[in-house]
This record gives structure tokens, C-alpha cells and sequence, in this order.
């Protein structure tokens, strides 16, 4: 992720010249590896989703996505969370690292993973 640009468009540091097209999907998202309590090991990485966006405009560097759909916010999370998308608005992240209440928190430098829509989500 570059930047963010307004409450509801990211910039994103990926464009035509990386084979983003218009209508394709960026979800954000961080990955934290997962530890085990007893041994320290580290048993693998999850990722958490933060918010999905979806490419409107690309160029050869760049490409601007706009905000469908999050998951994580600052606020805790109920079943409603999970089964009713909603159009989030996104801001980096303040100094001691918050966002301001129902705003999803992204940051520079967090991974964007690009996925061409399947027909179901066309």
C-alpha cells in the first residue's frame, strides 16, 4: 500500500506495468507469525484481512483502489462484523498508532495482495 488518498480511495504501489487491470480486487492486510505458548516456536503466519478495495484507475507505477469492504477496525468485532460488508473508511494510522472510531487503520508499507473477481463478484 503507497497511501492513502481520501476516506475511501488507497493508492496502491502496483499498476499495468505489474499486470493490475481495472476491476481487479486488492485486499490489504498484515501477517503475524503465530507462536506456540509452551515452546516459543513460531507455528506458521496468519494473515489479517484489513480492508478489500476494488482497482478503478490504473497507470503503467500505480493503481487507485476504493474501499468495498473491511474487517478489522479499532472497534471490537461482533458476527455483524463478519456477515455484513460494508464501504469502510480508511486513515493512516496516528502517532501511537490508532485510527479515529469505525475507521480502519492501514498504514505505508502494509501487504496488498491483487486477485482478478471471479464471476460470482462481477
Amino acid at each position: 500500500m503507497a497511501r492513502v488518498l481520501d476516506n475511501y480511495i488507497v493508492a496502491l504501489n502496483a499498476g499495468s506495468d505489474d499486470g493490475v487491470k481495472t476491476g481487479d480486487v486488492a485486499t490489504v492486510y498484515r501477517a503475524f507469525d503465530v507462536k506456540d505458548p509452551d515452546t516459543g516456536d513460531t507455528l506458521g503466519t496468519a494473515r489479517l484481512t484489513i480492508v478489500r478495495l476494488t482497482v478503478y484507475e490504473v497507470q503503467a507505477k500505480f493503481a487507485l483502489g476504493r474501499t468495498f469492504e473491511s474487517v478489522a477496525t479499532d472497534e471490537t468485532p461482533t458476527i455483524a462484523t463478519f456477515l455484513t460488508p460494508t464501504r469502510q473508511r480508511v486513515q493512516v494510522s496516528d502517532v501511537e498508532g490508532r485510527a479515529g472510531r469505525g475507521v480502519v487503520k492501514i498504514n505505508p508499507g502494509d501487504l496488498v495482495m491483487i486477485e482478478r473477481p471471479t464471476r460470482e463478484e462481477t
